[in-house]
């Protein structure tokens, strides 16, 4: 099984489908947003999202080496190819993973800085729209 199978496998539903700022994780063209005059939706930093599934990290898990995961992810990678790591080839085991706590809060922490960029471009698109009301 190839690596593109594994991503097709791996859906994203831990992600919430109302977070409209994250839709964006796997689509290698700018997505839009019809509600913020058609702005491009954040892409994540590379280093929040998984080197398998390309999706933004909601579970992360750390191995031996220091690569992070989704915790999905690097389960069903180990299972189909034998134990060996997907970064580096070499040999890793289930019981070296460990939650990434430090990258998961810091993902919240993007995730919280977006939400505010969002609802403050939005309060301006309606602060202008009112001032458009005025002139009339």
């Amino acid at each position: 099984m190839s690596l593109t199978d594994l991503q097709q496998q791996s859906p994203t539903k831990s992600l919430l489908s109302t977070d409209l700022l994250l839709l964006q994780q796997s689509s290698p063209t700018p997505t839009h947003n019809p509600s913020s005059n058609n702005s491009p939706l954040p892409t994540p930093p590379r280093h929040y999202t998984c080197p398998i599934q390309h999706t933004l990290l909601a579970d992360p898990v750390i191995d031996r080496e220091g690569n992070t995961y989704e915790r999905t992810a690097i389960l069903k990678w180990l299972v189909l190819s034998d134990g060996m790591s997907p970064i580096t080839g070499n040999c890793m085991s289930v019981e070296e993973l460990v939650e990434d706590g430090v990258v998961k809060k810091a993902i919240g922490r993007w995730r919280k800085e977006c939400w505010v960029r969002f609802l403050l471009a939005d309060a301006n698109n309606d602060g202008d729209d009112d001032d458009d009301d005025d002139d009339d």
